[in-house]
């Protein structure tokens, strides 16, 4: 892609705007990532330095809420299981944030690791086999990906699950609950213009969508659904 001599590099996501700038110093990077201070992008939200600014998603710092979503929505379960890729910083720093959660709420807790498309199957079997009451899955670009699996499994292990991406419950999954965030052509352009790149800042979204079945694909998810949902869904 540098080869190409591109005027601005969009980047979606912690681990590709990671990629881009390991790979380039003087492109702009304009990215979309979860806590870009803490994962090395930039120096402040307010003065990003280098060639790397964008979007700030309150992604990890939205999993305790995630987490008590859950609860209400299908009952206080004694335990619960985490699907994640340890491979994803947003990922690890989500995982920390859940984990203090289920702490505080005496929650019992299983953490199944999946690198690869491949081990997502076997890691469905390791959380059947821990009959945990919930599932929550963290944000990565592998189950981004394989959201439309991951949906599916839960379905099939009746497991009340949630993740921050509005994809998740359009693909069956119950609910989830993230950012919603759009970046603007013209912040863009100016950027890779290089016009006030000194203040323009990485900006975090406050808001959040909450979104869960609406028209589920299958009869077991309709019924399914309704034996969880308790409230409104929106």
């Amino acid at each position: 892609m540098v080869a190409l001599k591109p005027d601005i590099i969009a980047a979606g996501g912690t681990q590709a705007a990671q990629a881009a700038q390991r790979a380039t110093k003087t492109i702009p990077i304009a990215f979309v990532a979860s806590n870009p201070v803490g994962n090395g992008l930039v120096a402040s939200l307010g003065q990003p330095g280098g060639n790397a600014t964008g979007l700030s998603l309150q992604s990890p710092e939205l999993s305790g809420k995630r987490l008590e979503l859950l609860r209400e929505v299908c009952g206080k379960p004694s335990a619960i299981a985490i699907l994640l890729n340890p491979n994803d910083p947003p990922a690890v720093n989500a995982l920390r944030e859940t984990m203090d959660a289920a702490s505080q709420m005496g929650l019992q807790v299983t953490v199944v690791d999946a690198y690869t498309p491949d081990e997502i199957a076997p890691g469905f079997e390791k959380i059947v086999q821990a009959r945990p009451g919930a599932l929550i899955i963290l944000t990565s670009v592998l189950m981004s990906v394989q959201v439309s699996r991951i949906a599916e499994f839960a379905l099939q292990a009746r497991l009340a699950s949630i993740y921050a991406a509005p994809s998740f419950p359009k693909a069956g999954g119950l609910m989830s609950y993230g950012p919603s965030a759009r970046v603007s052509p013209f912040t863009s352009t100016r950027f890779s213009k290089g016009q006030s790149r000194r203040t323009f800042q990485s900006s975090s979204r406050p808001n959040s969508s909450w979104s869960s079945i609406s028209r589920p694909p299958s009869r077991s998810a309709s019924k399914f659904q309704t034996s969880c949902l308790r409230s409104p869904t929106r």
